[in-house]
């Protein structure tokens, strides 16, 4: 979709002043991914640093995290009121609880499944993050040049081109969006689809750009 736009307002009298809404957005959308992928220390409020403690070599040394984690995950209990509890005979009772705990033992297993699906998500979002680290970082927040011997003159360092940029930024939203959506399903024990916002927004944008839904 990105080289759809581009190939919209190229060569009209438009192109000067979409390039430089081209140029902001892109490094905005760069610099916001960059961000999100950071693989820092455990103060870098990034998607691998939320993500990191789920991976099973982490689990024994964040034991404690995660065991509160499941617990707020699992803890729901069917209120009984004290009027109930005397009227109801006592099998009603502890049918209720049994049933309490079987399904806290149900959301347990949920538990650790969706915490399984968010550790599958670390290596996707590492090899995103290698992809878009190095515009970052030469292109970016430094804009990098080196000497060039045989002309003796300075010129930008080697970087993917800019098609090349567009296409890794449309393979890697996607994979945060999907990552932002595991770690909700396990912190707010909701399922969040994004088929549907994606879809909304592809068509917002091909209206706002003008160009066909192809």
């Amino acid at each position: 979709m990105i080289q759809a736009v581009v190939d919209q307002y190229s060569n009209t009298d438009r192109a000067p002043g979409f390039e430089l809404v081209r140029r902001s957005l892109l490094d905005s959308c760069i610099l916001a991914i960059t961000k999100l992928l950071l693989d820092g220390d455990e103060t870098n409020a990034s998607l691998l640093t939320m993500v990191r403690p789920f991976l099973r070599a982490n689990r024994p040394k964040r034991a404690e995290l995660l065991e509160i984690l499941e617990r707020d995950y699992s803890a729901f209990q069917t209120v009984i009121s004290p009027e109930q509890a005397k009227s109801d005979p006592e099998w009603v009772i502890e049918a209720i609880r049994r049933q309490d705990e079987k399904d806290a033992e149900a959301r347990r297993k949920e538990f650790w499944e969706r915490a399984d699906t968010i550790a599958a998500d670390w290596s996707k979002l590492a090899q995103a993050g290698d992809k878009i680290r190095p515009v970052r970082h030469k292109w970016v927040a430094h804009f990098e040049v080196e000497y060039d011997p045989a002309t003796k003159e300075y010129k930008p360092v080697d970087l993917p081109l800019l098609r090349s940029i567009y296409q890794t930024i449309e393979e890697v939203v996607p994979i945060i969006t999907g990552s932002v959506a595991h770690l909700a399903s396990l912190f707010k024990r909701l399922d969040i689809g994004t088929e549907r916002s994606d879809a909304i927004a592809k068509q917002n944008a091909y209206a706002f750009w003008g160009i066909s839904n192809l």
